[in-house]
């Protein structure tokens, strides 16, 4: 689901195997491939941890590709702590590490402000409980 319009978004395969999504929600008929790595960090820490052991050089895997929303994998697993960790430790000597973690998203969100407000989140449904 896009966590922009709250449509659901449809993964495709092309005639090369390769996924694209698309959001049919966008009056734009604009997709865009979504890297395998992507697509695992989606799936979760099980899926990423496979993907990326089956990997010969984790470091010319691209760090910076984005998702149709502009969201990387940073800022695809910074909610989920394990899987930030995980993706933290594979990319620490990764050359656009930093690129990635400054990257914005379509709203200008870094994967540190989805962090944060995240976290905002956590912590009001908390207090609503207490």
């Amino acid at each position: 689901m896009d966590d922009l319009t709250g449509t659901h978004l449809q993964e495709m395969r092309n005639l090369n195997g390769e996924m694209s999504i698309n959001n049919p929600s966008l009056k734009s008929e604009k997709r865009i491939l979504i890297s395998p790595l992507i697509r695992a960090v989606r799936r979760g820490l099980r899926i990423t941890e496979k993907y990326l052991n089956e990997q010969k050089d984790v470091e010319k895997l691209k760090v910076t590709d984005t998702d149709i929303t502009g969201r990387n994998i940073f800022h695809l697993s910074v909610q989920r702590e394990e899987l930030l960790e995980f993706v933290l430790e594979k990319f620490e000597k990764h050359d656009h590490l930093i690129q990635a973690l400054f990257s914005e998203d379509v709203n200008g969100y870094t994967p540190a402000h989805i962090a944060v407000l995240h976290n905002e989140r956590k912590v009001a449904k908390y207090r609503r409980l207490s």
